[in-house]
Formats: C-alpha cells, sequence, structure tokens
C-alpha cells in the first residue's frame, strides 16, 4: 500500500503521461535484458572483456552552430542530453561561458541533479599553443596550459579530457611532432598525477600525425 502511494504521489509530480512513458521504457529494458542474459546462457566470466559495454553520450560540439550563435547555453545542453535520453555529455570548452568554480559547480550540480554524466572535457590548450609548437618555450606554455584544463576537468567531475594537439609546422616530420606531443603529454601525466581526471585522448588536427 505504501508503495502504491509512492506511485502516486510521484505520478501527480511528473504527470501521467511522462511516467507511463518512462515505465514502459523501464519494461521494455527490463525485458530486453532478460532476453540478453538468457541468450548469454552460461558463458564463462573471463569471455566477458568479447562484449564490451557501449553507452550513449554526446559533445556539445554536435550543437556547435547554435552555441556559437548563442542560441543554446552549456546549461542548454546538459538539459537536452537529459530531454534526448543520452548517459553523457561531452562539455566542449569553446562554448564555457567562465572557468570560474562557482560557474563549473553549477553545471556539474545541474547535470547531477538531471541523471546526466559529464563525460568528459573537450579542452584547448589556447588556440594559439599547440603540443607540435617548435620552439621548445610554447611547447611548455601549452603543457601548462593543459595542466589547467586538468584541473578544469576535475572541477566538471569529468573523467577525461581531449586535446588538440595542434598541426605539424612546415618542415618537420610527422614522426619529430608525434614525439614532441608524446613528451609533452609525459610532463603534464607526471604533474597531474594525483587528480582523478587521468585518463587522456589527444587529438591531431589537419597535417598532424
Amino acid at each position: 500500500m505504501r508503495v502504491l502511494e509512492q506511485i502516486c504521489t510521484m505520478t501527480s509530480r511528473i504527470g501521467r503521461r511522462q511516467f507511463i512513458r518512462f515505465a514502459g521504457v523501464g519494461s521494455l529494458a527490463g525485458a530486453g535484458l532478460a532476453l540478453s542474459r538468457a541468450s548469454q546462457g552460461n558463458r564463462p566470466a573471463a569471455a566477458s572483456h568479447q562484449f564490451p559495454r557501449l553507452l550513449i553520450g554526446c559533445t556539445a560540439f554536435s550543437f556547435g552552430k547554435v552555441l556559437a550563435a548563442g542560441k543554446m547555453s552549456m546549461e542548454d545542453f546538459i538539459l537536452e542530453c537529459a530531454e534526448m535520453g543520452v548517459l553523457g555529455a561531452e562539455m566542449t570548452a569553446y562554448w564555457l561561458k567562465s572557468t570560474d568554480r562557482a560557474y563549473l559547480l553549477s553545471l556539474r550540480h545541474l547535470a547531477f541533479t538531471n541523471s546526466v554524466i559529464l563525460a568528459g572535457v573537450g579542452s584547448g590548450p589556447d588556440s594559439r599553443l599547440h603540443l607540435l609548437e617548435a620552439e621548445k618555450a610554447k611547447r611548455r606554455e601549452a603543457q601548462e596550459e593543459i595542466k589547467r584544463w586538468v584541473d578544469i576537468t576535475e572541477r566538471l567531475g569529468a573523467s577525461h579530457m581531449r586535446i588538440f594537439a595542434g598541426s605539424v609546422p612546415d618542415g618537420v616530420s610527422a614522426a619529430q611532432g608525434t614525439d614532441w606531443a608524446v613528451e609533452s603529454m609525459k610532463v603534464v601525466c607526471v604533474s597531474t598525477r594525483p587528480r582523478r581526471a587521468s585518463h587522456w585522448a589527444w587529438r591531431p588536427m589537419g597535417g598532424s600525425p
């Protein structure tokens, strides 16, 4: 009886149609899970790595045009992810209006209250700084910028940060450019080792190795 009272309270808060839609999706998901387990039979645990657990997310870059035009905010993006029903959201750094602590924590709280995981951050380094700069001093500046974004990523509660390596300068081989990028990544990883945001991905841009 108490359970029924709780359900009635829930439906009055979220609306009967919305509740039925969510309940229907949950029933289908449960049925699918049961069928999936039945089809797996008694597969040994050692074989589980053959069946990767792929979860759906969305990057803010997918809404780049409306974000750039000021027709959508990062708050809107998080709510859109919740509406679409995706599990995670990648916060592309271009459209963060600030890196202040209060703003970042407000985004994290909004995501939490809407059951959206901030899965990662697509960061710089700063557009003027890249890991493939021919001058070592500039590469050091880029490393410091990346370290700053590691802190931002951790404050958002995300587990990884995506980095743009830059383009290989004229007259520099792809192998040399790769060495520069790897060298910088090692420096940053060592200095940010205590951080939770420790899963890295770096993406070369046009002309990069």
